[in-house]
């Protein structure tokens, strides 16, 4: 991100974080078509014990499990926020630190139409490095032994470039194409007349760094200082080049718009990873353990020459060519290709790359050591661990070493569709500036900024 771009004149390192009330901040599409710019409202969380619904927002209560006839209250207390707490508590001892116990409330959503499946998932309250943050946890149950087992952590965090709106694919019509959207892109037909990329940051990209970042740091503040600790940030880059490859072999672009698309995603994973990969230091030099390492995850570099190529002579590489070149040198991605080689197609690889990451994290090309992976990533990337954890059963058995966890941060704010369901920030993306109840406009960079993690 260019210092343009900041809210406060410079690229990296941590912002001021003013003292909020309890709140939660909503983001809605304006009702009127006049209007285009969310509305942001937000709410003050009320001191009661009762679960509270946040106003806007379908299927989202604030719980406050601090009083002891509330948690015990299965009426009161929804059993998995119970759950929850009790798994927030157990990582906590298993970590030996004191900022994953839940701090005495918590957020349950319930989702699921009649044609997905019903959810419960529940973030609850922590407090890392003296902030609070609504956290989800996977790995957490059944846990035994503790973090002294390992001889390394890896943690592991990552962002997607661009957002729905902040990258367009017009066809002739200058209607969308939806080749960000992985149903939408396998159905699109239209040939492609124009890619329009928008300068500035998307709110999706700028709010996962600043809030991934921070617990990033919290968490390598909290872990015993004689621990070696790495930190590895996946941000894509050839990954973004095969979301067009189907509609170039249909063709539907030519060989000049795909390279097009290429320098666009190589200018915008340079922007996301070095504003990434300074922020995370910067939070970690905050948080006294400028000690941690960061790196930046491979990806999928290796077959970034074959796919120019391809681009240019219009033959794309067979799949086994590409796997080739991943599993020549990287000991993982031979792991993930022995295991799980014979289902992938080129579609796949994107998601086999982010499941290849996870795996590094927690060693499986070292069997001799005991490393231990936490994931640290938005909620919506939780079948990345789901994946790799299959993956480790096979080539583990049912009892691997040492854990792999999840850590997931809610958002900074809730966005919600025009009928009030949460959604995903990077598809209905709200732009940086909303209105708020008083119809003044805000910066939600700067509200990123400033709000506690």
């Amino acid at each position: 991100m260019s210092p343009r771009n900041h809210p406060h004149g410079r690229a990296t390192g941590p912002g001021p974080r003013t003292p909020l009330r309890r709140q939660i901040s909503v983001l809605r599409p304006a009702r009127s078509a006049g209007h285009a710019t969310c509305l942001l409202r937000r709410h003050p969380v009320p001191a009661t014990a009762a679960p509270w619904p946040v106003p806007g927002v379908r299927g989202m209560w604030h719980v406050n499990t601090a009083t002891r006839s509330c948690a015990g209250n299965a009426g009161t207390v929804p059993p998995a926020v119970v759950n929850a707490t009790r798994r927030a508590d157990a990582l906590a001892s298993y970590l030996g630190t004191r900022g994953l116990r839940a701090a005495g409330n918590a957020i349950y959503v319930e989702g699921g139409g009649a044609r997905e499946r019903a959810t419960k998932r529940v973030f609850t309250e922590s407090r890392l490095s003296g902030t609070g943050c609504y956290l989800h946890l996977k790995g957490a149950k059944k846990l035994s032994g503790s973090v002294r087992d390992a001889t390394r952590v890896n943690l592991l965090s990552g962002v997607c470039l661009f957002s729905y709106r902040s990258a367009r694919f017009l066809d002739v019509q200058g209607q969308p194409i939806p080749f960000l959207l992985p149903r939408g892109r396998s159905r699109a037909t239209a040939r492609l007349r124009r890619i329009v990329v928008e300068d500035e940051l998307s709110l999706y990209e700028y709010e996962s760094v600043v809030r991934q970042a921070r617990v990033l740091a919290g968490l390598a503040a909290e872990l015993p200082p004689d621990i070696p600790i790495g930190v590895t940030l996946d941000v894509p880059r050839v990954q973004y080049y095969l979301y067009l490859l189907d509609a170039f072999s249909r063709g539907q672009l030519g060989s000049g718009q795909l390279l097009h698309w290429f320098a666009h995603v190589d200018a915008r994973h340079t922007r996301v990873a070095r504003l990434f990969t300074d922020r995370v230091r910067a939070e970690l030099s905050a948080a006294r353990r400028p000690d941690v390492t960061v790196r930046c995850a491979p990806g999928l570099e290796r077959i970034a020459a074959p796919l120019r190529e391809a681009a240019s002579a219009r033959h794309l590489p067979p799949l086994d060519a590409l796997l080739a070149r991943l599993t020549a040198i990287d000991p993982v991605w031979e792991v993930l290709v022995r295991l799980d080689g014979g289902t992938l197609t080129p579609a796949d690889l994107p998601e086999a790359s982010y499941t290849v990451e996870m795996l590094r994290a927690t060693g499986a090309h070292t069997p001799g050591e005991n490393v231990l992976g936490i994931a640290v990533e938005n909620f919506v990337e939780y079948r990345i661990l789901d994946r790799a954890q299959r993956l480790r059963l096979r080539l583990e058995g049912p009892r691997p070493r040492l854990p792999a966890l999840g850590v997931y941060p809610a958002e900074t704010m809730v966005t919600v569709d025009t009928e009030g369901r949460p959604a995903s920030p990077y598809l209905l993306d709200p732009g940086r500036f909303a209105r708020d109840e008083s119809g003044a406009m805000v910066d939600l960079f700067r509200l990123v900024e400033e709000a506690p993690s």
